[in-house]
């Protein structure tokens, strides 16, 4: 096999690809537990708020899949505690969502408020196009920084392909980015 090193970039995209990936599959199983509590309160309506120790079980369910999330997560950022997750690192965002959404649920679940936890809307993971723009850009910049010092020795060479690339990435990356904002009517 070819092992090779990864450089930040690459290692920043690997980590929240893995964070992402873990939070799809526990915001799935956040959906099926809400499934399970609207079967629980169509076949018996009331009973969330009446079953203490129906509510309990539920509690300790999204407790412990919030904890089993972070505490996966927080290895994988490569943070000790909760605390140290910073909301402008794309990978720690996600995890600060995914944790606050099933805090979110469980908060519901404790104040009885049945209605508004069975209308809940599970969020979605996902990475939003300017942000994959603005890390291949981020990318690119690297990627010219280590072509200028080739470029020297070189003639250049390098230095005018990065160019190109990175003009393309800049440029046609906006164009793409305007057309998805005005195709999505937003």
């Amino acid at each position: 096999m070819n092992y090779r090193r990864l450089s930040g970039a690459e290692e920043d995209a690997a980590m929240l690809a893995a964070v992402v990936a873990d939070a799809k599959a526990t915001q799935s199983i956040h959906r099926e537990m809400l499934q399970r509590m609207a079967d629980w309160e169509t076949r018996e309506p009331g009973r969330l708020s009446i079953d203490d120790d129906l509510r309990n079980a539920f509690i300790a369910n999204f407790d412990g899949l919030r904890t089993a999330f972070t505490d996966r997560n927080l290895a994988t950022v490569g943070v000790t505690f909760p605390f140290q997750l910073d909301r402008a690192n794309p990978a720690h965002a996600v995890v600060i969502a995914v944790r606050d959404d099933l805090a979110d649920t469980r908060d519901l679940v404790q104040a009885k408020r049945a209605q508004e936890l069975l209308a809940k809307q599970i969020a979605e993971v996902r990475i939003s196009l300017p942000e994959v723009l603005a890390r291949q850009a981020s990318q690119t910049a690297a990627d010219v920084a280590d072509a200028l010092k080739t470029g020297a020795k070189t003639g250049g060479e390098a230095v005018r392909d990065v160019a190109k690339t990175l003009g393309w990435v800049l440029g046609g990356g906006f164009v793409l980015y305007m057309l998805t904002q005005r195709g999505g009517g937003k």
